[in-house]
């Protein structure tokens, strides 16, 4: 069960991230943001969607990429709601009501609390790119003269 949550909250952030069009390290910051909750915390105690909004959000001004609160939570309520009616991609719903996006906004900055805390306030993660970026070219010679 962990698992399907994990990889439900990764394809959120992937699909998020990109809707909102961040860059690959601040999806990849809200994705490490939310594994450390979910080390620390119970994925029943939480919605792990309004978790992964609330880390993406906290991701872009970790990574100097921010996005306004609203536009992430309208970007994500609209992917979880979209989701949670059929599941298809191409299905168009209307904009949510004021109060709704309202009512997730206080869930999400509720969530960000949580995370913050749970952090401590480290903001640090170590990426794995910087070093794939300077072992590839190096290997890549390498794999070239093998063949």
């Amino acid at each position: 069960m962990m698992r399907q949550y994990r990889l439900s909250y990764c394809k959120f952030l992937r699909e998020s991230g990109i809707r909102l069009q961040v860059p690959q390290l601040t999806i990849a910051t809200a994705t490490v943001f939310t594994h450390i909750l979910f080390c620390h915390q119970s994925h029943a105690h939480h919605d792990h969607k309004i978790v992964a909004a609330a880390c993406l959000f906290l991701a872009g001004k970790v990574e100097e990429t921010p996005k306004a609160v609203q536009q992430v939570i309208s970007t994500t309520y609209q992917i979880k709601s979209r989701k949670d009616k059929a599941g298809a991609e191409s299905i168009k719903l209307p904009p949510p009501k004021k109060e709704v996006l309202e009512a997730e906004k206080e869930l999400v900055l509720i969530a960000e609390r949580t995370i913050l805390h749970t952090l401590n306030y480290n903001f640090e993660v170590e990426h794995p790119y910087k070093y794939l970026l300077t072992t590839i070219p190096k290997a890549s010679p390498k794999v070239r003269t093998a063949n």
